[in-house]
């Protein structure tokens, strides 16, 4: 069963609060990448967070602070505020797979539509006919398993 729809920020909230607050999960989250995240408060932190897991086998509260004041600066205390804030509306991971899949999806949407933005500039500014071939490889991969319809889990 499905639970009651969520909004894609939502999704991606009981993502990055699973990933804290459950580092047993991560397995089931490792492929979640930075830029499906909508928010760019949300990418830095899915990115710190991957960075922890990568590193030191999972989240660290002292770890992440650190990180994110290193590369963010004086915009770290809001990261750390908004992970806060992220952590405490946690509901549960009964439902982890379909928030990747909410995350997933519509990070791949954007990912598509911000590369055939670019064809279309590419193919307005007058590029050569083989500058607009290396771009149509460098299209994004759909996982494989990603249907219509119902998430699968």
């Amino acid at each position: 069963m499905v639970p009651h729809e969520l909004s894609n920020e939502q999704g991606e909230h009981e993502v990055i609060a699973a990933a804290f607050c459950r580092p047993d999960l991560y397995p089931t989250l490792q492929h979640i990448r930075p830029g499906w995240f909508k928010n760019w408060a949300d990418k830095r932190l899915w990115g710190c967070l991957q960075f922890c897991f990568e590193t030191n086998g999972g989240p660290e509260p002292e770890v992440i602070d650190r990180l994110l004041k290193e590369h963010y600066g004086e915009e770290a205390s809001g990261l750390l505020e908004r992970l806060a804030n992220i952590v405490d509306g946690y509901l549960h991971a009964r439902h982890l797979t379909y928030y990747c899949r909410i995350v997933e999806r519509a990070g791949i949407r954007r990912e598509l539509v911000d590369w055939s933005r670019s064809l279309i500039e590419l193919c307005e500014s007058g590029a050569t006919f083989s500058d607009i071939r290396e771009h149509l490889a460098s299209s994004p991969a759909l996982p494989a398993g990603l249907t219509d319809g119902e998430v699968a889990s």
